[in-house]
């Protein structure tokens, strides 16, 4: 970390380097990314994938000005843990927003 935040945070365009120049490139950023970078905010503790602190303290410039955690990580969640999780966490989402609108 640097300044409190990843050494490829471009501050000026916020975003990631590497993503950015994988993009650039034409390279699939999984192949240069780590699990932990491409599934940020989410992170493992006490072997559960949970929010990261930053989601929970309101650290993260984009809480809430976007859709939902799970609706913006679900392409990365299908790419690592595939179609059976998803299927899973979306009749969970579904229930969510029942209980939710209660």
């Amino acid at each position: 970390m640097t300044g409190g935040a990843c050494v490829f945070l471009d501050r000026q365009h916020r975003g990631c380097t590497i993503h950015r120049f994988c993009e650039e490139f034409g390279t699939d950023y999984h192949d240069l990314k780590s699990v932990v970078d491409c599934l940020f905010p989410l992170c493992v503790s006490d072997a559960v994938l949970c929010p990261a602190d930053e989601v929970d303290d309101g650290t993260l410039a984009c809480v809430a000005t976007g859709p939902t955690l799970y609706r913006g990580l679900r392409d990365e969640l299908r790419y690592y843990f595939g179609d059976g999780l998803l299927e899973t966490l979306d009749v969970l989402e579904r229930k969510m927003m029942v209980v939710s609108s209660e």
